[in-house]
């Protein structure tokens, strides 16, 4: 077992139960909209707003936009505890447009709890529920400066494969 995932540590999928998950709501402001390529919606939107958000994770995951660009994939929440403390996402295969950047796994940790080892077990935990799909090499890209990123990706086994412009493409076995 990687020494990084600790007792206590949790991926969750995203659920109707979360609807009314204040704890998951908060780490979502915690995140910002974009950082470090990691898209969030939900950051900035009124509790009120919450559950559609919810419901558009569920329908990601169930029913995408294909013709949007969209692939199916899993919203997930890594839990210490009863503690939400990050989101990830696991698409379950890529289209042109993931392959260049995207890639299989994104990841984000609210701005407190960042530098603690939580990325890079949340990525390990991913890793898992990658293999358990079928995925034997998962790709992962993170923008070339994301330095902690970077970090998180090769300590998962990531290999380097190219540098197109500012950000770097991983594989990592599953």
């Amino acid at each position: 077992m990687e020494t990084y995932l600790r007792p206590g540590l949790e991926l969750r999928e995203a659920s109707e139960a979360d609807k009314a998950d204040r704890r998951v709501y908060a780490m979502l402001q915690l995140l910002g909209a974009m950082e470090n390529g990691f898209g969030n919606a939900a950051y900035g939107i009124a509790w009120e707003d919450y559950p559609a958000f919810i419901d558009t994770l569920i329908r990601q995951r169930d029913a995408p936009d294909l013709a949007g660009g969209f692939v199916p994939q899993a919203s997930l929440w890594l839990f210490d505890g009863d503690e939400a403390i990050g989101y990830a996402k696991l698409r379950y295969y890529l289209n042109d447009r993931l392959r260049e950047r995207g890639g299989h796994i994104g990841y984000g940790i609210r701005s407190d709890r960042r530098g603690q080892g939580y990325a890079s077990a949340m990525l390990a935990l991913c890793l898992r529920r990658a293999e358990a799909l079928g995925i034997g090499e998962a790709l992962i890209t993170c923008d070339e400066a994301n330095i902690a990123s970077r970090r998180v990706i090769e300590k998962n086994g990531g290999r380097l494969i190219s540098l197109p412009g500012e950000h770097c493409r991983y594989l990592v076995l599953t």
